[in-house]
């Protein structure tokens, strides 16, 4: 599964893909719009993905999948 991770981290939203940042957002909608982007690019090549964000608790939830079970 692709998965996009995004993170705040000192005042900026980050996506970690494979364990590099691969964007870098000043909100955290502009990020979750870019991660989804991609995702969808994934699903389109036949993988499955997942978006997952951080809350203002550290926790990640899930924001977009291509696995309707993941919602």
């Amino acid at each position: 599964m692709d998965q996009f991770f995004v993170e705040r981290d000192r005042g900026i939203w980050k996506i970690r893909h494979d364990d590099s940042h691969v964007g870098i957002f000043p909100t955290k909608e502009m990020a979750i719009n870019w991660a989804i982007e991609r995702a969808q690019n994934a699903l389109a090549r036949g993988e499955t993905a997942c978006v997952l964000s951080q809350g203002a608790d550290h926790v990640f939830r899930t924001e977009w999948a291509s696995n309707r079970d993941m919602r």
